[in-house]
Order: structure tokens, then sequence, then C-alpha cells
């Protein structure tokens, strides 16, 4: 399974989440899911993943 993760979240101040690409194994870049060390100040509360064939 592979597709696009969609993160909602609050702390950036430009921003009020991410996309990016989901392998089924990595993102392309940082998932910015809970706990991750890139997050910065961003707090993510909930996500999707669009599931792509």
């Amino acid at each position: 399974m592979q597709g696009i993760v969609v993160i909602k979240g609050h702390g950036w101040g430009n921003a009020s989440g991410h996309v990016t690409l989901w392998n089924g194994t990595l993102c392309a870049d940082s998932c910015h899911l809970l706990g991750d060390p890139d997050n910065g100040s961003f707090v993510p509360e909930s996500g999707a993943l669009w599931v792509l064939p």
C-alpha cells in the first residue's frame, strides 16, 4: 500500500499541516507524525492516507 499522507496540526506560523508521499514504508520527506524530531513547534492532530494503486 502506498499513497499520499495528509497531516493536520498546529504550531507552525505559516501552515496548518503537511502533505507528503508515502511508499508503504517511509515518507518522501518527514511525515511529521507525533514524536517526529523534525516537528519543531508543530503538533499533529489528525492524519489521513489517500491510498494510490
